[in-house]
């Protein structure tokens, strides 16, 4: 190596040192940081896959022991555009369960996948 190339790494060497103390000084900070911008990424993806989806569902969560949806789509086929045919789902007292029947290629696992999907969703909060 030339005498300016290792000179060069020299200094390259000592403010990357640098650098290291200051990130080490402040780690609590960086990672509160670099914590905030996870979240609010996070929330920009759900408020991004909500509209790419055509506003999405906000789902009403409540003690009753009810479902209903009304509109649900399988979420990746609304997001590939596929034009589907919205479902309506409720369960409550009155009926408890659910019994899906059809023909082959009439729908009944598509409808089982979006209902899973959906569950998975609201619960970590994506419309």
């Amino acid at each position: 190596l030339t005498d300016a190339q290792r000179e060069l790494r020299m200094e390259e060497s000592k403010i990357l040192s640098k650098m290291q103390a200051q990130l080490l000084i402040n780690s609590k900070a960086v990672s509160e940081a670099i914590g905030a911008a996870g979240a609010l990424d996070l929330c920009r993806a759900k408020a991004i896959l909500a509209r790419d989806m055509g506003g999405g569902i906000v789902p009403r969560i409540s003690d009753e022991g009810v479902m209903q949806i009304k509109g649900l789509r399988h979420p990746l086929l609304a997001l590939r555009g596929v034009d589907v045919v919205p479902n309506q789902v409720e369960i409550n007292a009155t009926y408890p369960g659910l019994i899906i029947t059809g023909p082959n290629a009439g729908g009944k696992t598509i409808i089982l996948k979006s209902l899973g999907l959906y569950a998975l969703m609201t619960r970590v909060g994506i419309p």
